[in-house]
């Protein structure tokens, strides 16, 4: 259970002190479905919102009541889930309610009753204004086909698609003068030309030639060689690069496209002028709430249909991480002769909210979307970034035995781990491969680096706190635990595993009372704070710093747009997480060159082969698997079921014939 005490909003203890009136009929089926979902540690929030919409039917009789409330629940849950849809008609619809009632309604008998009170609410018009069939229906809840939705989510899928196909039918003249200079003077990489692959041309070719491409790819499929070319490419035909806007979902995977996007432009070894003038003036990726001028005062975007973003080319990178919602926003905000091109691994976990608009709009391969199959990982001189391809991979067919095929020795002794390739450890005590972890991650020169006081005059650092910055930067860069689940709940949750790292720090130190966070230990944002321009995502550190006006004392010191800036720690404390250990949800739009993925200690509905594919694929050189093999291969076997109407809707409007 959660743990949270249950408060009804029609509950004794809300007519006790509130003087409510007394609780209207069906009231009493509401707590024990709070209850119910608490015990399955489900927001049980949703069932005062379902029981809200049950309110709205006065007409019904208690069973059709009881129907209502649970099959609102039920689409409730499954939008919480990430579903933009439920299915309930049809032998797939039978069998999903039979599975989310079979776990809301233990009693069998009580089940049977409330599975033949939701078939008698989805037929014909019985509860409405709630529930309504038909395109033009106006109704919280709409029936389409064999699937229930909610209104709000349901239009924004039409909207979606609708914008999508518009896009997908502009013409658009590719600059193909402009493309056959940027193949005729290709990377140098070792003392070899990097030149694009036919796939990777390909996917350049179609991105130039359309208003909207969809490139997909798994780790190392070139996909900023493809940014790249085409930035280059769109340089030549004349579009300023302050027409150019790059983007990503979160400001941690804008920082790693910039970083790749310029080491890219770096490696040209015969850069005509245009190639100089783009390094010089690289656009500077933003976040998209970013790029569409979010305002937090009032919860809305400044750019949108009514006041389009100016760019002429808008790239977008980690894609797989926008949901229906954002990605509806940003489609409807581009100029409708602009080139939209986004980018991203539909393999990898989809976005937190709900849809999973990558992977919809990929099954329009040749149409809007480009798959690239080549990775350029395997390397015969790379075995390491071979091996984690070869186990992702693995992984992404559902195929456990690759994992025990040699691909993954297993240990049971932190001490033999080699921290290469990939290797399964279950270990007799986590509190033992983290001491493991530490000692082969923390080298002697960041530790200093921890221990030092930093000096902060005159806007900036000094050159030698700068280069111990970096250094602590670049050891945090290299290597991060990850976990599937947050709370400490659990004892393998980021935020135990985050408390377990820091005693040992704190012993280590030999401290009594020590602080809750301890100078040199990493930090993260867990909000987005706008006067400082912090961001949800934002990794840092807490360190000693002495400045003119406050002396020394501990402060959180991030890298910003100004370079490396320290906070007041007690302003930003509530904001902040201990980050030695983040979520793999966290980590997405992240590479570390080692990684460990810390699986739980009983079976979890998360533990799915999508988040063991994110969390494998964040890393290049090593990857540890830090748990029970069986529950391994049980996650391998469990995939994200999303339920979404965006491909076929999409799918239907590409087919259908132009109107004149």
């Amino acid at each position: 259970m959660s743990g949270r005490p249950l408060l009804s909003p029609f509950g004794t203890g809300v007519r006790r002190y509130f003087d409510a009136a007394p609780a209207p009929e069906g009231a009493e089926l509401l707590e024990p479905l709070e209850a119910r979902l608490a015990a399955l540690d489900l927001p049980e929030e949703v069932a005062p919102l379902a029981f809200e919409l049950v309110r709205l039917a006065p007409q019904l009789d208690p069973g059709g009541r009881r129907g209502l409330l649970h099959l609102a629940t039920v689409a409730l849950l499954d939008l919480a889930e990430g579903s933009t849809r439920t299915w309930v008609r049809g032998e797939g619809g039978r069998r999903h309610l039979e599975r989310r009632l079979g776990a809301l309604v233990p009693d069998a008998e009580l089940r049977k009753m409330v599975l033949q009170d939701v078939a008698w609410v989805l037929e014909g018009d019985r509860a409405r204004p709630v529930l309504a069939a038909g395109p033009e229906a106006h109704a919280p809840l709409v029936l389409e086909g064999e699937h229930l939705y909610l209104q709000r989510m349901l239009r924004l899928e039409d909207r979606l698609a609708d914008a999508l196909a518009a896009r997908a039918r502009a013409p658009v003249s590719p600059p193909t003068d402009a493309l056959a200079d940027v193949l005729a003077r290709p990377s140098v990489v070792g003392g070899r030309p990097v030149t694009l692959s036919e796939e990777q041309e390909a996917a350049v070719r179609h991105a130039l030639g359309r208003r909207l491409t969809v490139i997909s790819g798994g780790p190392g499929t070139g996909k900023t060689s493809i940014v790249v070319a085409l930035l280059r490419a769109w340089v030549r035909a004349g579009v300023a690069t302050t027409d150019i806007a790059l983007a990503a979902p979160t400001g941690k995977a804008a920082h790693r496209m910039a970083e790749a996007v310029r080491g890219g432009l770096l490696t040209l070894e015969d850069p005509a002028p245009e190639d100089t003038a783009l390094t010089a003036r690289v656009p500077t990726p933003a976040t998209l709430h970013r790029l569409l001028g979010y305002l937090p005062s009032t919860g809305r975007f400044a750019h949108h249909e009514h006041n389009r973003l100016s760019e002429r080319v808008i790239i977008v990178d980690e894609a797989s991480m926008i949901d229906l919602t954002l990605m509806e926003r940003l489609v409807r905000a581009v100029h409708p002769e602009a080139h939209l091109v986004l980018l991203g691994d539909a393999e990898q976990l989809p976005s937190v909210d709900a849809g999973a608009v990558l992977r919809d709009v990929r099954a329009s391969e040749g149409q809007l979307a480009v798959q690239l199959t080549r990775s350029y990982r395997m390397r015969p001189e790379d075995p390491d970034g071979r091996a984690i391809l070869s186990v992702a991979q693995a992984i992404n067919r559902g195929d456990p035995e690759a994992l025990a095929a040699g691909e993954a020795p297993r240990l049971t002794d932190p001490a033999a781990l080699p921290f290469r390739a990939v290797a399964l450890l279950t270990p007799r005590r986590l509190w033992d491969f983290l001491a493991r972890w530490e000692a082969e991650h923390l080298d002697a020169q960041a530790r200093a680096a921890a221990r030092r006081v930093y000096r902060f005059a005159d806007g900036g650092f000094g050159a030698d706190d700068e280069q111990a910055l970096l250094h602590l930067e670049r050891t945090a860069g290299q290597q991060k635990l990850l976990c599937l689940t947050r709370s400490a709940a659990f004892r393998t949750g980021a935020e135990t595993v985050n408390a377990l790292v820091h005693q040992r720090r704190v012993a280590e130190e030999g401290l009594d009372g020590a602080p809750d966070i301890l100078p040199g230990e990493p930090i993260m944002m867990l909000q987005n704070d706008y006067e400082r321009r912090l961001f949800n995502g934002d990794h840092g550190f807490v360190l000693r710093v002495a400045t003119d006006a406050s002396g020394e004392e501990p402060m959180a010191v991030f890298r910003t747009e100004r370079g490396f800036e320290p906070f007041p720690l007690p302003q930003l404390r509530p904001r902040l997480a201990l980050a030695h250990a983040m979520t793999v949800h966290k980590a997405q739009g992240s590479e570390f060159e080692h990684v460990a993925v810390i699986l739980p200690e009983a079976d979890l509905p998360l533990l799915t082969r999508e988040i063991l594919y994110t969390a494998v694929t964040r890393a290049r050189r090593s990857v540890t698997v830090v748990g029970d093999s069986a529950l391994l291969t049980r996650g391998i076997a469990r995939v994200i079921e999303r339920h979404s109407g965006v491909a076929e809707k999409l799918q239907r409007r590409l087919a259908a014939p132009r109107s004149e």
